[in-house]
């Protein structure tokens, strides 16, 4: 039976989430037989508004052959207080650019998915406004 598509090993670099993300470290990563690569925001100098270490990263990570699969954001990690539920439209708002920020790496990266849990309904999901905002911050 002959294979549709070519499977690809893949890795988060959560894994080395303590360690700051470096070429050296994509590197590594490729030599090991990784050829797919989720950037894991979590690491010490992680920073979506640094244009240039965002285009060395993209940069280091096609050199080393790998394809930028995901960007798994916590944006709520770094600042609890942006989160797209919130009620408060100023909070709600700030989060949003925060969101569209990460989005505006994804481009410097070379990268197409945005990975998030960030987005979580509270109780049991019935609260209408709730969902409301967290389907209008999406759609922003």
């Amino acid at each position: 039976m002959e294979a549709l598509f070519a499977l690809k090993l893949g890795s988060s670099t959560f894994w080395w989430k303590d360690k700051d993300l470096t070429p050296a470290l994509l590197q590594e990563m490729a030599r090991g037989g990784i050829a797919a690569v989720e950037l894991c925001d979590y690491h010490p100098n992680f920073n979506y508004l640094r244009a240039k270490w965002l285009q060395e990263i993209g940069t280091a990570s096609r050199d080393a052959g790998l394809e930028i699969a995901t960007v798994h954001t916590h944006i709520k990690w770094h600042d609890p207080a942006l989160h797209v539920m919130h009620a408060d439209p100023v909070r709600l708002r700030r989060a949003v650019e925060a969101y569209l920020r990460a989005v505006d790496a994804l481009a410097i990266l070379g990268a197409k998915v945005l990975l998030t849990h960030d987005v979580q309904l509270t109780g049991d999901g019935s609260d209408r406004a709730e969902r409301e905002r967290a389907i209008g911050a999406v759609r922003e």
